[in-house]
């Protein structure tokens, strides 16, 4: 008795390749531009902001004083 959930791999293969014609022939020219496009604007967008980000809390960091470094009481960060 077959498995009722088994598909033979030509039937597999069938469902792939009518699938991927199917999206193939369906997308145009117009569209690939459209998503450089976008995706060029979507990254120039990210690295604006990452660089703002960037800006606003380093410069808060730079308006506190630096920290007293006493060579005395220096440590590795281990307490030795």
């Amino acid at each position: 008795m077959m498995n009722p959930g088994h598909i033979d791999r030509s039937q597999q293969v069938g469902f792939v390749g009518g699938t991927l014609t199917g999206v193939f022939t369906n997308i145009t020219v117009a569209d690939v531009v459209v998503t450089v496009i976008l995706s060029a604007i979507g990254a120039l967008v990210s690295f604006l902001v990452s660089m703002m980000l960037r800006r606003i809390f380093n410069g808060r960091r730079r308006d506190r004083p630096p920290p007293d470094h006493d060579d005395e009481n220096t440590t590795n960060g281990w307490g030795v």
